[in-house]
Formats: structure tokens, sequence, C-alpha cells
């Protein structure tokens, strides 16, 4: 009999130390995410082209993960310095990179995108675009 009364005790009781893991790991991760640029503008080289570099993470962001550019080629340097492999792909222009995967020779791949009209072009790691892997590139 005593055992029926003791279980709401012990939901009360264990539920703040639950609740407290949770939050903790999200904390980390929103800590690790707020060090990363979330947005620049792509510069003009010398070569008329606009370029970017978008580093990706471990934690499966693109960073940064919002672009500006203009109307014409963006070549796009995508890094990888961590351990799981990333591409970039933007699938409304059908377009995507080569995988990167952080091992030596494999940290960098340059990818070149034509932008014909302005607007908003989402991209995306096709690896991880389920976890959120996601980003943007707004053309003016």
């Amino acid at each position: 009999m005593h055992r029926r009364r003791l279980w709401p005790v012990t939901l009360l009781l264990t539920l703040p130390l639950v609740t407290t893991a949770c939050s903790g790991s999200a904390g980390r991760r929103h800590a690790i995410d707020s060090h990363v640029p979330t947005s620049v503008t792509a510069t003009k080289g010398t070569d008329g082209v606009q370029h970017v570099t978008i580093d990706t993470t471990d934690n499966f962001r693109f960073a940064p993960m919002s672009i500006a550019a203009h109307v014409g080629k963006l070549r796009i340097a995508l890094t990888d310095h961590g351990s799981y492999p990333h591409n970039i792909s933007f699938p409304t222009l059908h377009a995507t990179s080569s995988t990167v995967s952080g091992n030596p020779g494999q940290q960098t791949t340059t990818f070149t995108v034509t932008f014909t009209h302005p607007g908003t072009y989402q991209f995306v790691c096709t690896f991880h675009s389920s976890a959120g892997m996601r980003g943007q590139v707004t053309v003016s």
C-alpha cells in the first residue's frame, strides 16, 4: 500500500533532475552555435566572381547560415575540419557540391553556382538536412 503512494513523490523528485539534464545539453549546443557567424555578404573577386567561405561543423550547422549576394556567379569554398562528411546542395537549382570529409586532402571543395534572378535560395547538406543543416542565399 505504501508503494502506490510513493510513485507520485518519486516522480516529483526525479522530474527536476531530468529537466536539468536535458536543458544542460541544449545549453551547451547553443553556446557552441553562438560563436558561429550567422550572416555574411559575399565579396567580389578581381575576376568579377563573388566568393564566400562556408565552414561546416560537427554540430551539423553551416557557418555562416545566411549569405547576401548579387545576381551572377557565386564561388563557394566549403570547408570541413570535423569528423562528418558534408556537402552543399541548392535543391531548386539542382546543383550539389562535392563532399568534404575533414580528412587530410578532403577538407575543402570549391563550388560555383549561378543566380540568374533575385530571390532567396535555400541550401542544405544532403547528409544532414533532417538534423537542421540548412542555410540560404539572399540574392539582390
